[in-house]
């Protein structure tokens, strides 16, 4: 008989006999653990729930073997007790069968008998093991298989021979509408209706006749009108004796409600319907690929037009630059899921660059891995986009302009007020050195410094006129006189290495033009031909009187023109114009600037220009050879004579006055001291001030003021606010307004003749001029006293 092998724990409070016990049952494969008393055995044995046998003495200090004995039968799995010991007795066995104890050896005992007492305990500890085990995967299968019927979601049921339900489970309810006990000995027919009983009758016949088994039937349960439509999906074979006729006894079978899964069939026919259409109808180019080959599996109509004007093969390949960026694009798919985008440039059939916009998803299915995608021809919209972002960065230059122009007016008003001194200063100079030998030796110098001072008004003037954004009047201009001015001014633009040339008659008919945006023109061609020049080089400006006997045609337009014309010609030596963009070359979309050098704005303005004053444009050039502008301007009807200049009206000179009090009100010191030292010497009385304020409460409280000389920019209150504040008193006098922006605000001309404004002189005048104006109005008769 084979030696059973167990975990064995032994007590005993003898360390000699429980040493020898653990050497005997180790020598005979055993397990072995050991504790010293009772105590130490009560900690032991709860942790211990695979001990098979325990060794106890029952005479121990403390906690005897009774007490670890009832201790161990309370264990749910106890292990079997074999008691080791020398007491003897009825009441001691009694006892011990009483708590459970497997056997009994009386020392002294033989170790034959221990091993086979222990032997013993052992089988009989594995056999109920055994048996338990055994019962509990009954029990379980048990419960698992009425576990698995009762929750089924499918009907398991069994027909008697007859039809009739023998055993349906608890679903019963859910599918058929009726539970087990009222199933239960009912015909299978009593639930469907006619038409699906005469089917189902055949195939419930088949298996009365043979062992033939029926799956996936279908049929319609019988329902009251107000239910909607179920159906169940059948499947059942036949049970046959196990004799030699092999009768039929029945059938068996699962029944289930497939109701939804018809309904979501019937609604996945119609989303696949609707996605067809959808497919078909979208406006863009739809299309899947194989992700492996690329091979185009569905397209729509519009993938057909569109890839019409390419040469493509019939795959996805012709969308990316090479096989490996297509790997890559859809590892990056894989990888980031969503939609992935894509811009590409590919070369239509009529040589044309399109650009095409790519937006691709991943879709697993049973065939694998595709690639669905959505292909758009934009190609028009980023060349708005392109035109849209040009259009703000001229905007944003022409902001700036702009600002430059605002800047420039403030900073002009200021440098007006600087000349207006000097050149008021050395006027006064000169007047007072008059007759003497040092006047006669400073008046050539104090000239200079006049002429000088009136050059910087006059290059302040041309500053100011073309800072401005506002279209002015037109009016009959003198063009050489113009371009006069324009080529002082344009000096300072051009670098020293590119000489100037011009050719002005003295002689020219008039033209009608606004003569701000004549300068803006002429600068924009003198800027692009100084751009064209690489290092040294000329450009020229010739004026011609030009008859054309045969028709000459327009660049910017391109319609043709005859007949007489002012021809103003701009032309340099510089890098020339390709040929192929000179019929496009006024377009805002062509430009021949570098990137970063301007706007490459200024020829659509030259066309806007010319156009609009009824005039034409031309241009000749070649690469390398330089260009020329030829600007065609249609004559006016008023004479050169007379156009371009205005009258300096004439007053009597004022070296002797009548007197009179003037204020001056200015807030530049220099300005407002020289203008009251000149009317001093004039013989005019003055009262001097710099804060219009203080000013306005002198006038209010004073008769006897004659004439008020005020600025018309001044802190806290204008020139203009000042005259009004004072044109309802009882003597108010007449104004003369000041204003250091020059000629160049033509929006202030209204002033004169509103709140008594007689007159308005531009800074830096000319002594002539204001004690001119100051003599029209304190010279007759005005006077009211000294």
């Amino acid at each position: 008989m084979p030696v059973i092998s167990g975990r064995i724990l032994i007590v005993d409070d003898d360390p000699a006999h429980r040493r020898s016990l653990s050497d005997l049952l180790t020598a005979s494969g055993h397990e072995v653990e050991t504790a010293a008393d009772g105590s130490e055995a009560l900690e032991i044995i709860p942790a211990r729930a695979d001990l098979d046998v325990v060794l106890l003495d029952l005479n121990m200090p403390g906690v005897d073997g009774f007490a670890v004995l009832e201790a161990t039968g309370a264990m749910p799995m106890p292990p079997r007790v074999v008691v080791v010991s020398g007491e003897d007795g009825d009441e001691v066995l009694r006892r011990l069968l009483q708590l459970g104890a497997f056997d009994y050896l009386h020392k002294p005992y033989q170790p034959e008998d221990l091993l086979k007492s222990i032997g013993t305990a052992l089988s009989q500890q594995r056999n109920e093991a055994d048996a338990r085990e055994v019962l509990a995967r009954v029990r379980e299968s048990d419960r698992l298989h009425r576990f698995l019927v009762d929750q089924s979601p499918d009907v398991i049921y069994l027909l008697d021979p007859e039809g009739r339900f023998s055993f349906v489970s608890v679903s019963a309810e859910a599918v058929f509408g009726q539970g087990r006990e009222a199933l239960e000995g009912q015909h299978w027919s009593t639930l469907f209706g006619p038409d699906e009983v005469r089917h189902g009758r055949f195939r419930f016949d088949e298996r009365r006749t043979g062992h033939r088994a029926t799956t996936n039937l279908e049929m319609q349960l019988k329902t009251d009108d107000s239910e909607p439509n179920r159906w169940i999906e059948i499947s059942a074979t036949g049970l046959y004796a196990e004799d030699e006729d092999h009768r039929f006894a029945g059938t068996y079978g699962v029944a289930r409600d497939v109701s939804d899964r018809r309904r979501i069939a019937s609604a996945l026919v119609r989303s696949e319907r609707k996605f067809a259409t959808l497919f078909q109808s979208s406006p863009d180019a739809l299309f899947i690929s194989s992700s492996n080959d690329g091979r185009i599996l569905e397209r729509n109509e519009h993938y057909d037009t569109l890839v019409a004007d390419f040469e493509t093969a019939d795959s996805d390949f012709w969308l990316f630059e090479s096989d490996g960026t297509r790997r890559r694009f859809i590892r990056s798919l894989q990888e980031r899921g969503g939609i992935q985008r894509r811009e590409l440039t590919r070369t239509a059939r009529d040589g044309s660059e399109r650009t095409l916009e790519l937006s691709v998803r991943l879709l697993s299915g049973e065939d694998g891995v595709s690639l669905v995608s959505i292909l758009r021809d934009v190609t028009v919209d980023r060349e708005r986009e392109q035109e849209r972002l040009r259009l703000e960065g001229q905007l944003q230059q022409t902001r700036r302009l702009e600002a430059i122009g605002q800047l420039s007016g403030g900073i002009a008003h200021d440098f007006n007020n600087i000349l207006a001194s000097m050149i008021g200063y050395a006027e006064l100079a000169q007047i007072t050195l008059e007759g003497t030998e040092a006047g006669q030796q400073c008046d050539d110098y104090l000239s200079e410094v006049i002429r000088a001072g009136q050059r910087a008004r006059d290059l302040i003037a041309q500053l100011l006129n073309f800072s401005r954004t506002e279209e002015g009047d037109r009016r009959p201009i003198a063009v050489g006189q113009e371009l006069e001015g324009i080529l002082r001014m344009l000096r300072s633009l051009i670098p020293t290495s590119i000489a100037i040339d011009s050719r002005i008659p003295e002689t020219l008919p008039t033209i009608l033009a606004d003569p701000v945006q004549l300068q803006q023109v002429v600068i924009n061609l003198f800027i692009n031909a100084r751009d064209a020049i690489a290092g040294d080089g000329t450009i020229e400006i010739a004026v011609d009187d030009m008859e054309l006997t045969e028709s000459e045609r327009c660049a910017a337009c391109h319609r043709t023109f005859s007949g007489r014309w002012l021809v103003i010609s701009v032309s340099d030596n510089g890098n020339g114009i390709p040929e192929e963009i000179q019929e496009q070359l006024f377009d805002r979309l062509v430009t021949t600037r570098v990137a970063g050098r301007g706007t490459g704005f200024g020829l659509s303005l030259i066309n806007g220009f010319m156009h609009q004053h009824g005039g034409h444009v031309q241009v000749r050039s070649s690469p390398g050879q330089g260009s020329c502008f030829r600007l065609f301007f249609p004559l006016a009807e008023t004479d050169a004579s007379t156009a371009g200049t205005e009258a300096e009206p004439v007053a009597p000179p004022a070296a002797k006055s009548a007197g009179g009090h003037v204020v001056v009100v200015d807030d530049e010191v220099s300005v407002a001291n020289f203008m009251s030292e000149l009317l001093e010497h004039a013989g005019y009385r003055t009262t001097v001030f710099n804060d219009p304020g203080t000013a306005l409460d002198f006038l209010r409280g004073e008769n006897g003021v004659d004439l008020l000389i005020t600025d018309q920019t001044m802190p806290h209150m204008s020139g203009i606010e000042l005259a009004a504040a004072i044109e309802n008193l009882p003597h108010a006098p007449p104004v003369i307004l000041c204003t250091g922006y020059g000629n160049a605000l033509p929006d202030e001309d209204d002033q004169v003749g509103r709140h008594n404004v007689r007159a308005r002189l531009a800074k830096p005048f000319r002594l002539k001029e204001l004690l001119d104006a100051v003599h029209q109005f304190l010279e007759d008769g005005a006077v009211s006293g000294s």
